[in-house]
């Protein structure tokens, strides 16, 4: 279980091919570690806008991988988006992990996911991408683990996965 809380797909981030994004051992070990890079944030009274790019997998798998990401949050459209860019060689998949609180209920719609809790719904949307959902696990505390769900958006790269997130 500790494997699975430090590596990548536990937590709200890109894989490729199914890879942590920095070389983990033992218990409490971290071998090469690739930073982010090209960071912008960019903040203005309706809008604010976040930027990087990660280059580790082109280390980690070669065939010049690099993964960029932005997250656009519209003040005046209550939107949230992200998207992620991936380019590179070679045949690799990339896939887009969406971590889902244990209490948030799902039902897929035209187009993506409806999310509700404590009476709040926001719906996902997803333009039909490959789209799976798969059962997980939420750790708030060492020791403390509750099943949950996945949303997971995958695609042969180069490729754009892209969600939205919209305040209903």
């Amino acid at each position: 279980m500790r494997d699975y809380c430090r590596g990548t797909k536990a937590h709200n981030c890109l894989t490729i091919d199914d890879l942590d994004q920095a070389e983990m051992w033992g218990s409490f070990r971290v071998g090469k570690r690739y930073f982010p890079q090209n960071i912008n944030f960019i903040k203005d009274e309706n809008e604010i806008s976040f930027s990087g790019s990660y280059n580790g997998y082109k280390n980690l798998i070669g065939d010049g991988i690099k993964h960029n990401r932005t997250i656009l949050f519209s003040k005046k459209e209550k939107t949230i988006n992200v998207i992620d860019k991936v380019c590179g060689k070679g045949i690799h998949i990339a896939k887009s992990h969406i971590h889902l609180h244990p209490d948030v209920q799902i039902s897929q719609t035209e187009g993506g996911f409806q999310l509700q809790r404590c009476g709040i719904s926001l719906k996902l949307t997803t333009d039909n991408m490959n789209t799976s959902v798969l059962s997980s696990y939420y750790c708030s505390e060492f020791g403390k683990k509750v099943e949950n769900k996945v949303i997971v958006l995958s695609s042969q790269i180069p490729c754009e996965l892209e969600y939205q997130i919209i305040c209903c």
